[in-house]
């Protein structure tokens, strides 16, 4: 028996859909059903999902817009502002955004690690040096923190903060735990100068 959908039933069922296939490593499949939905109807949450989309696959742009997007119909969501203050950071965007947006989501969330590495990046960027390199160091101290971004940014304060052997060691971390680090080559400068 074929059942006919409302209108809204049929969005809600995309968006089931988008989410059951993201959760499966699905992404084009995911794509295609949330793009199902946000040409019909505007929904945050889709429209946070997409972008996350968009950044894993390299598009910054839109990703940039769709965080930005999510801001503007919910302007104290902290994922959608840390993920666009990170995302400014690894894109050398603006840092001092960067460091605006962070501290909302900080707010509005405390004392969630992935924020607090946002923040304590946005510090160092913005050359708070040794207030980033104090969150960061407390963060990146247990070995299951494989965040290379965060190992980044504090090798940078540390560099700023004169003590390059810790630097050296931080920057050795970031492509020990990811080979394919997009700033590689200012990764292997830093090493070099430390040799």
């Amino acid at each position: 028996l074929k059942v006919e959908l409302s209108h809204e039933e049929e969005l809600q069922v995309h968006a089931a859909l988008s989410d059951v296939l993201l959760s499966l490593g699905k992404i084009k499949e995911a794509r295609r059903e949330i793009e199902a939905v946000l040409v019909k109807q505007e929904a945050s949450p889709l429209i946070f999902a997409l972008a996350t989309i968009d950044e894993t696959e390299g598009n910054f742009i839109q990703a940039e817009k769709g965080y930005r997007r999510v801001l503007e119909l919910l302007p104290d969501n902290p994922l959608a502002a840390n993920n666009l203050a990170m995302l400014l950071l690894k894109t050398d965007g603006s840092a001092q955004d960067a460091l605006v947006l962070a501290g909302l989501a900080r707010k509005v969330t405390p004392n969630n690690r992935i924020i607090e590495g946002t923040y304590g990046c946005a510090l160092v960027q913005t050359g708070a040096n040794q207030e980033g390199v104090t969150i960061l160091e407390k963060l990146t101290q247990t070995s299951s923190n494989q965040d290379a971004w965060a190992h980044f940014f504090l090798a940078k304060g540390l560099v700023a903060l004169n003590k390059p052997e810790e630097a050296k060691a931080r920057f050795a971390k970031v492509l020990a735990i990811d080979t394919a680090f997009p700033k590689r080559a200012e990764v292997e400068r830093e090493l070099d100068k430390r040799l």
